[in-house]
């Protein structure tokens, strides 16, 4: 009997040894998995900084372009009429 109770209780102690380990292996994945997302959000936020620095580069590039269409068109009309004098 005492010998079953032995057996039993060497067999609860390893199985919590391997729970343990298991648990510990899930430790470890977790962190590994924790630092990945913030890497990954780090990599987010640096993608979306630039989303936002384009998004206003071509906000004033559009605005450039207008502002040459119109001296364009400026320019065009002084050579019209210049044109119309000669």
């Amino acid at each position: 009997m005492e010998d079953d109770y032995k057996a039993r209780a060497d067999a609860n102690l390893r199985f919590i040894q391997t729970l343990r380990t298991e648990i510990d292996d899930q430790k470890t994945t977790y962190d590994e998995r924790r630092q990945q997302n913030c890497d990954l959000n780090c990599e987010l936020d640096r993608q979306r900084a630039t989303i936002q620095d384009r998004t206003v580069e071509i906000s004033r590039l559009k605005h450039e372009v207008q502002v040459h269409s119109d001296q364009n068109s400026t320019l065009h009309g002084q050579k019209r009429r210049t044109e119309d004098e000669l």
